[in-house]
């Protein structure tokens, strides 16, 4: 899940900074986070932190911008599957 982090609004020369998380469902629990570079997207962030996770015997689900052939051929090398 990607999230930008709101700035405050008196110090506009700070740059938004987004992030992709990866976290347990049954226990709310973030497992991993990495942040993405400022001229790119999740999609380029998601390999990269999916290479962190212990992905053997898990599940893994994404929204639709990480469906992507790569994230899935990523998550399987891992020994994961997707839903």
């Amino acid at each position: 899940m990607g999230k930008t982090c709101d700035i405050p609004a008196d110090h506009p020369e700070v740059e938004a900074l987004h992030v992709v998380s990866a976290w347990a469902g049954q226990t709310g629990i973030t497992l991993g986070q990495v942040a993405v570079d400022a001229k790119s997207n999740e999609i380029t962030a998601m390999p990269e932190l999916l290479e962190l996770l212990d992905l053997r015997d898990k599940i893994v689900t994404t929204d639709a911008m990480g469906c992507q052939k790569d994230i899935a051929a990523t998550i399987v090398a891992g020994g994961g599957t997707t839903s």
